[in-house]
């Protein structure tokens, strides 16, 4: 067993072949997301942990989002959306050298898993990671998504069709701009989370690495829109704001590049009310209880962020 943490002595072609017969195959742990990742260096602080076991078996990407000021010892954290990539025979001692091998930066460690683990639920447990109920939520794009709609928010999308919204890819950087002048009010005035930097929509539209759908009214101005990253089989709804229209937009851009399913991501923690996961069921969504695991590297630190961030909220 070996464990590999250099870019440059991981086989592109193994970590391709991965991602491609994984059934925990998600864009984030792609080699095109984490060389994305890297781009934007001066916004997070990539990683890459991968286990071999005569092959390529696992491998994790995350990154390290810092906080600047005194709030950073409280909230820095490290993210690894979607969770692992793991061969589906991957040994419970590769998965747990994998596991222990993930750098401990930040107050905290927590995988946004986008698929169930099952079983191997314990391994991660006796790594040091707790299990923490969440939901995930994802619509089938088939020729029936429009139907699985609520009529309430039919109604509201041909409302505004008739109102001259449309929508589109953005096609240049004062696009951008535009748009993620939109999502900051969003984050600021609701969300109330910290968001990445211009540069980072920047380059990820001038990448590829994510398409940016966006919605104008009747005088061309633009009211929101979504940036979605993808597989073949999988679209993922990752920053979005403005009206009904914005998710309408990926749900139709599913539909014309033949992407059968889109993952709108978080949807909250069972049992507490979230208005954005009453939102995405009426669009047609389903509930996944695909949960996240969190490791903790400064307990005091972290209870006193999360402290904060709620009463924030």
């Amino acid at each position: 067993m070996k464990i590999v943490t250099d870019i440059a002595q991981i086989d592109r072609r193994e970590w391709q072949q991965l991602l491609e017969t994984s059934s925990l195959a998600n864009w984030f742990q792609s080699p095109e997301a984490y060389d994305f990742f890297v781009s934007v260096s001066d916004c997070l602080t990539p990683f890459i942990v991968a286990v071999y076991e005569e092959r390529l078996c696992g491998i994790m990407v995350g990154y390290t989002v810092p906080t600047k000021g005194f709030m950073r010892y409280f909230s820095e954290r490290t993210i690894i959306n979607g969770g692992p990539l793991l061969a589906d025979d991957i040994s419970v001692e590769a998965l747990g050298a994998l596991l222990r091998a993930v750098p401990n930066r930040g107050i905290y460690c927590e995988t946004h898993n986008f698929n169930t683990y099952g079983i191997r639920h314990t391994v991660f447990e006796q790594c040091g990671w707790q299990n923490k109920p969440h939901y995930d939520l994802r619509i089938n794009c088939d020729n029936r998504w429009r139907e699985r709609i609520q009529p309430a928010k039919r109604q509201q999308i041909r409302r505004a069709q008739e109102d001259g919204q449309t929508w589109s890819e953005a096609q240049t950087e004062a696009d951008v701009k535009t748009w993620y002048t939109e999502l900051r009010e969003l984050y600021n005035t609701k969300v109330h989370r910290p968001l990445f930097p211009l540069s980072f929509f920047v380059a990820a539209w001038r990448s590829k690495a994510c398409h940016l759908l966006i919605v104008r009214d009747s005088e061309k101005n633009i009211i929101g829109g979504a940036l979605v990253p993808h597989l073949p089989n999988m679209a993922y709804e990752w920053y979005i704001c403005g009206p009904v229209m914005a998710t309408f937009a990926i749900l139709e851009w599913c539909e014309q590049n033949k992407i059968p399913c889109l993952d709108m991501m978080g949807a909250g923690e069972p049992h507490k009310y979230y208005g954005v996961r009453d939102f995405k069921m009426r669009m047609g969504g389903y509930l996944c209880k695909f949960g996240r695991f969190i490791k903790v590297n400064a307990p005091l630190r972290y209870r006193l962020g999360v402290a904060y961030i709620n009463h924030k909220s």
